[in-house]
């Protein structure tokens, strides 16, 4: 067989080797393995010709050509070499770069939904916030409305929370995934180191095959066409290293950014909550002022009623007594007829004409009781105890006008008391037998709880009362008018 023949089919087997070795994805991890493979049968082969071609030319000027052929064979060795340095590096780079731009493509993707979704939930809180505010004022100025807008901002209230749980769910599966995406990086970090030792193994392999074997001139042109495409291949790689490289600074400072903006965002999201919280609290506290106002405001009204009832039952009696001489003195109506009985008569007789003897517990009324000029019996008396004198209506004796040298228990069965008409400074008062007879002067007896809440309560203000004072004695007055 001709050598040359030979060396031609060998070559063309080599070279669709080669071919078939860079195509797809599993060439590209074995092709430092093909090229070693295929630069020992090219270095086999170039032996065996050399020897060929040695043997049938024998002494025809080889020496100079093969010493021509050698010097080029070792230098496109050192080229091919220094190639092979430069490739598989690269070529690590790119893929790591690739991994890489991956990696941060996905991790961009993710933080992206995250800023997506707190933005939506940031104006979904800004809304809520907003209605919340204005629901706050319409309860202010409407407040009889207050329960609608208390199940409004209730409702507002639980979606919020399924919001934050919602939230929370999610930020438990970013978790989840960064833990994974951790493990998985351990992993292709072991990958690495292994196919980085077997790649380290082949090369020691290649350079021990490389100090046995020689290279004829045929392997100088495939080198040279192998080293032309290296160049080319190891410009590209250069330049997609050089462009992985800026899309990573690149998606490192996006991620930097959304990072921040998704911390401001969760901070506004804890801020929108404590806002919602506190306008909770003031509603809350605006239904319980608005309650304690509709309870007062019936208590009032209801006091209302019951004084002008009251009111008008005075005015009433105050125009039947105007028609029996009934004098009217601060708020309350008195008599003294000029029928003469004793004691206890007396206070029969007032009290069978709605009122009883005349209580004195001021110098005014002392000086009503004198002014009707007649010696008259008034409500006071110790019959029930010797010295503790005591009001018909039993409250104790606290201001007295005990004439000089009274009281004294005349022979002992003095316990009533009269007033004399006649003595001055109004200190008139004289303990007398309860059988005597003398007038009496009557007092209508008071409606105490009336008085106490004409004047006391809180719909009745000072000039009010001051002016109520005088109503009744107005009321009689013209009463007596229309009847002359």
């Amino acid at each position: 067989m001709d050598p040359s023949s030979v060396v031609a089919r060998r070559r063309t087997f080599g070279t669709r080797l080669y071919s078939e070795a860079n195509d797809g994805e599993t060439g590209r991890k074995v092709n430092t393995l093909v090229l070693v493979l295929f630069g020992v049968l090219c270095m086999t082969q170039a032996t065996l010709n050399i020897v060929l071609r040695l043997y049938f030319t024998e002494n025809r000027g080889v020496g100079p050509v093969c010493e021509n052929i050698t010097a080029q064979r070792d230098d496109l060795q050192q080229k091919f070499q220094t190639l092979q340095t430069k490739h598989q590096p690269l070529s690590e780079q790119r893929d790591e770069l690739e991994k890489q731009l991956h990696d941060k493509n996905s991790v961009c993707e993710n933080i992206t939904a995250q800023r997506d979704d707190l933005q939506q939930k940031f104006q979904t809180l800004q809304t809520s916030h907003q209605t919340l505010s204005d629901l706050r004022d319409e309860l202010e100025k409407h407040l009889p409305n207050i329960d609608s807008v208390c199940e409004n901002i209730t409702a507002q209230r639980d979606d919020l929370q399924q919001k934050f749980k919602t939230l929370q769910t999610s930020h438990q599966t970013l978790s989840d995934l960064r833990d994974e995406l951790e493990k998985q990086l351990h992993d292709k970090n072991s990958v690495c180191e292994n196919i980085t030792a077997q790649r380290d193994d082949l090369q020691q392999k290649f350079k021990t095959l490389q100090t046995s074997h020689q290279t004829l001139s045929e392997q100088r042109d495939q080198l040279e066409k192998h080293l032309h495409d290296k160049n080319s291949v190891c410009e590209n790689i250069t330049a997609q290293r050089d462009d992985l490289q800026q899309k990573f600074k690149t998606l490192q400072t996006k991620h930097q950014t959304l990072s921040e903006q998704r911390d401001q965002l969760e901070k506004q999201l804890h801020d929108k909550n404590s806002v919602c919280e506190n306008i909770t609290a003031q509603r809350d506290d605006l239904q319980q002022k608005f309650r304690t106002l509709q309870t007062s405001h019936q208590s009032l009204s209801e006091q209302r009623d019951q004084l002008e009832k009251k009111l008008h039952d005075k005015m009433s009696f105050a125009e039947s007594h105007s028609e029996q001489n009934w004098r009217f003195v601060r708020g309350s109506f008195y008599l003294s007829d000029g029928s003469e009985l004793s004691w206890r008569d007396g206070r029969q007789y007032c009290l069978d004409r709605g009122a009883d003897l005349i209580i004195i517990n001021s110098p005014e009324e002392q000086k009503l009781a004198m002014s009707f000029g007649k010696r008259s019996w008034i409500g006071l008396t110790d019959a029930q105890q010797e010295g503790v004198w005591r009001w018909v209506d039993d409250s104790p004796l606290t201001t007295s006008f005990w004439h000089p040298n009274e009281p004294n228990d005349d022979k002992g069965n003095e316990d009533c008391v009269e007033v004399l008409p006649y003595e001055p400074r109004h200190a008139s008062w004289n303990d007398m037998p309860c059988d005597g007879s003398f007038t009496q002067i009557l007092k209508e007896v008071e409606d105490m709880e009336f008085k106490w809440t004409l004047f006391s309560s809180s719909i009745v203000d000072a000039a009010a009362r001051r002016s109520l004072l005088p109503v009744m004695a107005a009321i009689l007055e013209l009463s007596r008018g229309a009847r002359k």
